[in-house]
Parts: C-alpha cells; structure tokens; sequence
C-alpha cells in the first residue's frame, strides 16, 4: 500500500486501488480464514462512483455520432441520388473496383 500510497496516481485512483485490495482481502478472510487487512492510508473516492461523468454526450448527440459512424464509407441508394450524383458514384465505385 505504501507504494501506491506514494505514487502519482490520483486520490480515486489510490481509492479504488485500495478497495480492491481490501475486497481480496476479505475473499481471504471468508474463503481461507485469513486476517483481514487493515490500511493505515485513507483515500478519497475509495469505492466511489462519481453521479457526474466528466465527459458526456446527450442521447440526441450519442444518437448522431452512431448514425455518422454508420454512414462514414457508405454508398447511397441510387433511388435517393441524382443523376449527376449517380454518374460521380458510379466513378468512384469504378475506381475501387479497378474497372
């Protein structure tokens, strides 16, 4: 714990280390009949979820992000292209093929 203690890592970081430690060792405990281990370091964030996500995307914009990365590569309909369009599509598909 000491090293963790003394690391770079942030305090949740140093927190959920440490939860993770301490649910081992109760798994030890129950499981073994071993001591269960206790720290002489407390961190913030032991075992806590933040309620607020640092980086978040509304429905709507996780919604618009999927649909781009669907269409990204993509050929249209031909039904839903002009006829100018048609003809640049249809070059491009051309030179993909090697035709």
């Amino acid at each position: 714990m000491d090293h963790i203690a003394y690391s770079n890592k942030s305090q949740t970081a140093k927190g959920k280390a440490q939860e993770t430690l301490h649910r081992y060792s109760k798994w030890l405990h129950h499981k073994y009949g071993q001591d269960e281990w206790e720290f002489k370091y407390s961190f913030d964030g032991s075992g806590q979820s933040s309620a607020h996500p640092q980086d978040f995307l509304t429905v709507d914009k996780r919604r618009a992000v999927r649909q781009e990365a669907l269409n990204t590569g993509s050929i249209p309909s031909r039904s839903n292209t002009t006829k100018q369009e048609r003809h640049q599509w249809d070059g491009y598909v051309a030179q993909l093929l090697e035709r």
